[in-house]
C-alpha cells in the first residue's frame, strides 16, 4: 500500500486525462449540478425502525431521501478504502474482504481503530492512549469511521 498523504482524492482525474464536451438542456443544469454535488443519486430512508421478528408497518410518510455516498464520505479529500486482509480483528467485528471508510486526521481519538504505519508496513490498531506513551512507534494514517461487510460472503473485489 502506497502512503497516504494529504490532498489524495478518490475523486480526482488521472493527469493529463482527455476531457469530452457534454451537452446538457439548459432547464436540467440545477439537477445535474445537485447530482454531482451530492456525489450521486439519493435512495428512500426510513426513519422507522425494522424490529428483528415481528411485522411492522413501514410508512411511506416518513421517508427522506439520503445519500449514502455523502453519508459515508463526508470529505472525499481526506477519505480512502482499505480492504481488511485477514480475520485478526474478528474479534471486533471486522471480517477479510470488508471495506474501512477511513479519514485521514490530525488527532484521532483513545480508543479509535487506526489505519497505522511503520516502517513501511500498514496494519490496523485499536489506540490505547491510557498508557500514556509517548512514542508510539508507529504513524497514524487514517481513523476508521465505517466499516461495510457483505452479508453472503461475496467479497467488493471478485
Amino acid at each position: 500500500m502506497s502512503r497516504l498523504r494529504a490532498g489524495d482524492s478518490i475523486l480526482s482525474r488521472k493527469p493529463k486525462e482527455p476531457t469530452r464536451l457534454v451537452r446538457i438542456p439548459v432547464s436540467l443544469i440545477p439537477q445535474v449540478k445537485k447530482f454531482v454535488a451530492q456525489g450521486g443519486v439519493g435512495c428512500p430512508f426510513y426513519e422507522s425502525a425494522v424490529p428483528g421478528g415481528f411485522p411492522s408497518s413501514i410508512q411511506d410518510e416518513n421517508t427522506q431521501t439520503v445519500n449514502i455516498i455523502s453519508y459515508l464520505i463526508p470529505h472525499p479529500e481526506k477519505t480512502v478504502l482499505i480492504k481488511v486482509p485477514d480475520d485478526s480483528f474478528e474479534h471486533e467485528g471486522f471480517f477479510r474482504d470488508d471495506i474501512l471508510v477511513s479519514e485521514r486526521e490530525e488527532t484521532p481519538q483513545d480508543g479509535d481503530l487506526v489505519i497505522c504505519n511503520a516502517n513501511g508496513n500498514i496494519f490496523l490498531n485499536r489506540l490505547d492512549l491510557s498508557a500514556g506513551r509517548g512514542n508510539l512507534g508507529f504513524e497514524i494514517c487514517a481513523v476508521v469511521r465505517f466499516r461495510i461487510h457483505t452479508l453472503y460472503g461475496d467479497s467488493f473485489f471478485n
